[in-house]
């Protein structure tokens, strides 16, 4: 050792140093491999594109955007009605009325001129046959039935038909006659002999009663 240069000397103890660092510091480590970072949910809840690189990014900010979007119009008042079709509740089916009573029937134009027809008739020397009847009874719509077949002898026979209720307006025509009930038919000439059939009667009958009022005349 004594023989070595002092020189010398210095280079090896560096040398020796150098390697010792070497070892110790300077050594190049085996590269650790980390596990990969699990993925992590997106904050929206929407889910994580497939696509990858910059179009799977654009991809994932348009659902984004779109789900705030449905958001902010479920938070607006109304939205929820809006959304929903309300169906209207059933109207109550209506009570049936009850049924009201009619009023009784009122003589028409034609049975208040009734008494003035009669009168004009019998001034032009025709047969009046006149019949007082309730409309909606069956026996005096049979009657008012055989009435129509009456013959009118060339215009000398005048049929007139009015309701039982309008016997007061005829007055001094009645006079003598007592009209009680309906059906009730007079059969009047000029002389104002009357005949009267009370109840149902047919053409027939009335026929005859007219043939004897125009020998009369």
């Amino acid at each position: 050792m004594d023989q070595v240069s002092r020189p010398f000397q210095i280079l090896l103890v560096l040398t020796f140093a150098f390697a010792a660092l070497w070892f110790t510091a300077l050594r190049p480590k085996a590269a650790e491999v980390s596990p990969p970072a699990a993925p992590t949910a997106q904050a929206t809840g929407a889910p994580k594109s497939a696509i990858p690189g910059g179009l799977g990014t654009a991809v994932d900010r348009a659902r984004a955007g779109r789900a705030q979007a449905d958001a902010s119009a479920a938070r607006r008042p109304g939205a929820a009605g809006a959304a929903t079709t309300s169906t209207p509740a059933p109207s109550p089916a209506a009570p049936p009325s009850a049924a009201r009573p009619r009023p009784p029937a009122r003589p028409g134009a034609g049975s208040l001129k009734a008494p003035g027809i009669v009168r004009a008739a019998l001034a032009r020397n025709q047969v009046v046959v006149l019949l007082f009847h309730t409309p909606r009874a069956a026996d005096d719509r049979a009657v008012r039935a055989e009435l129509a077949k009456v013959r009118r002898r060339g215009g000398r026979v005048k049929v007139i038909a009015s309701p039982i209720g309008t016997v007061s307006r005829f007055g001094d025509i009645t006079a003598g006659v007592q009209v009680l009930q309906s059906p009730t038919v007079i059969v009047l000439g000029r002389s104002r002999q009357a005949r009267e059939f009370t109840g149902f009667t047919d053409a027939t009958e009335i026929d005859q009663a007219v043939a004897t009022a125009l020998r009369r005349r």
